[in-house]
């Protein structure tokens, strides 16, 4: 349970009390395969019956959460700017079509080993 400090428009302050469920908790000796498994893998599978998926990585700085979600890309830097337009665009985005969950785990650059 996270407890956020509000304030309203009166200046009367109170906390925001929000739930959450972890599913999973992994320690130091899980592999990626093991955390791909049962992490990112089902919720790739639900996004391909029509349903919506989220993914938090909870853990301490330099604990291999970029890897293991493969965010980065090689820890490439993400720019995101605005054109002339006011449109957002991401540099170096690609789209890529996918029909089911194999063209999607295709479509990631392999994880460095565990350990």
């Amino acid at each position: 349970m996270v407890h956020e400090p509000k304030q309203k428009v009166d200046l009367t302050r109170y906390l925001e009390n929000q739930t959450f469920r972890f599913e999973y908790a992994f320690d130091e000796n899980s592999t990626n395969e093991m955390m791909d498994r049962f992490t990112a893998q089902p919720l790739v599978e639900t996004i391909f019956e029509r349903g919506m998926a989220t993914c938090f990585a909870y853990g301490q700085t330099g604990s291999g959460k970029t890897h293991v979600f493969d965010l980065l890309n090689r820890k490439a830097k993400l720019r995101v700017l605005e054109d002339g337009k006011q449109q957002v665009q991401v540099v170096g985005l690609h789209e890529k079509e996918v029909k089911c969950t194999e063209d999607v785990t295709d479509l990631r650059p392999s994880l460095p080993p565990s350990g």
